[in-house]
């Protein structure tokens, strides 16, 4: 279980047994080098935004996520022995309880209203469907990993599994999507018609249209990818060494090999969550619980809220934060200001 302070790692922790260096391929332990040598980016540490800074929107206690749509905030709040799904407009106003449940919520995902729920240990992944206060089992078991889009919910299942399952994010019959016998799987995420993942070594993408050919980006996960985050031109991933980007080419070849143009943008190891969004990447601080802003060329990375608790969300409207005091909070895209 990990509330706020230790939001679940996706692809990495938080569902079954942890994978050893040892068991991945070799490629996976020994990193290839980098086209470019990482940029310097640790901050001055009079550079640290303020503690509590922002709107509070919502009092909470330890939180399992945060997530946003076009107009309200969602999160699932630990209260006693149950967890509450809840909301509130961005605006402020009253929060909105949605349901209880009995299991604890590693991650979640809103999509058209609906909450997509990544449960803890071995309770698979629910929806919530928008009006309703029941859950609906979607996958069972241990879940390595999650993506959801308009139309489906993909998901490895088990860390390290060797297989892409997808099933309709309005439920039914789910389908193994794209199996790879050789190597495990690890981070998943989507980027418009694409299906991306992570082996031991290396990035891949196949069409989400059939699953088909498959492309790959050899040589950027040194170690398995913590996260993917996505613009119009780049793949970012976070590793355990660092932040990498490569070019997003229109066509890739099997088997090619891309070390060449590989980008170090940071050799600092952050933590997820990792979102790309508007010019900057923003991670947790890797070593506490700020949320740090990174721009995508590299350069320096800063910390933009304070006691951010590991659980964040950014988009057109601001930075949305568990302040580990009080509640969720809200500030501008700018960040807290400096002291």
């Amino acid at each position: 279980m990990r509330w706020s302070l230790l939001l679940v790692v996706l692809g990495t922790a938080g569902c079954g047994d942890a994978v050893a260096i040892d068991d991945l391929p070799d490629a996976a332990q020994a990193p290839a080098p980098d086209a470019r040598a990482a940029t310097p980016d640790a901050a001055p540490p009079d550079a640290a935004a303020p503690v509590g800074c922002g709107t509070l929107l919502a009092p909470t206690g330890y939180i399992g996520g945060i997530a946003t749509d076009a107009t309200h905030v969602y999160w699932a709040e630990r209260s006693g022995f149950k967890t509450r799904l809840m909301k509130i407009a961005k605006q402020g106003g009253a929060a909105i309880p949605l349901a209880t449940i009995d299991d604890d919520v590693d991650e979640l995902v809103v999509q058209g209203g609906d909450l997509y729920l990544r449960l803890d240990w071995d309770k698979g992944i629910s929806r919530l469907a928008a009006g309703s206060s029941t859950l609906e089992p979607l996958a069972s078991g241990e879940i390595g990993a999650f993506a959801v889009d308009a139309t489906s919910v993909y998901w490895i299942p088990k860390l390290g599994g060797r297989e892409i399952e997808r099933v309709s994010r309005f439920g039914g019959e789910a389908e193994v999507f794209r199996a790879e016998p050789d190597y495990p799987l690890y981070a998943l995420a989507l980027d418009g018609d694409y299906v991306y993942y992570a082996t031991g070594y290396e990035i891949r993408r196949v069409p989400k249209a059939n699953g088909g050919t498959r492309y790959e980006y050899q040589g950027l996960s040194f170690r398995s990818s913590r996260r993917m985050a996505f613009d119009a031109a780049y793949v970012y991933t976070l590793e355990g060494d660092g932040i990498r980007r490569i070019p997003k080419p229109a066509e890739f070849t099997v088997g090619s090999t891309y070390a060449d143009v590989i980008e170090r943008l940071s050799d600092r190891s952050f933590d997820p969550p990792f979102i790309a969004y508007a010019s900057s990447l923003y991670a947790g601080s890797g070593a506490g619980s700020d949320v740090i802003r990174l721009p995508v060329t590299g350069e320096y990375a800063v910390p933009v809220v304070r006691d951010a608790g590991l659980a964040f969300a950014v988009d057109g409207s601001g930075i949305y934060f568990h302040n580990l005091a009080d509640g969720i909070r809200q500030v501008s895209l700018a960040g807290c200001p400096t002291p």
